[in-house]
């Protein structure tokens, strides 16, 4: 499995689909604009879709938490925040 770096993924579109290639996904609903993704270990993602747009930096931040709490592609996501956070000091 490649690691993949944070910055690779900067639409909600493309949070989205690793979501649904994740190991750990076991469905999802739809209520507007608003994808709530769920894990077979419990607990959810709520990414919001709104076009092919950039996500703003805090809710990526926010959602990349959510996916490491609940387990979807646990070693993918960490080897990405710790890429994002050792550029950021």
């Amino acid at each position: 499995m490649k690691k993949r770096r944070l910055d690779k993924y900067k639409s909600d579109k493309q949070f989205l689909a690793h979501a649904r290639r994740s190991e750990n996904y076991a469905g999802e609903q739809v209520e507007g604009s608003h994808h709530t993704v769920f894990s077979k270990r419990g607990g959810f993602v709520v990414i919001p879709v709104h076009g092919n747009k950039d996500l703003p930096t805090g809710t990526k931040r926010s959602i990349v938490k959510r996916m490491i709490a609940i387990g979807l592609s646990v070693l993918i996501m960490i080897g990405a925040l710790l890429v994002w956070l050792g550029g950021m000091l």
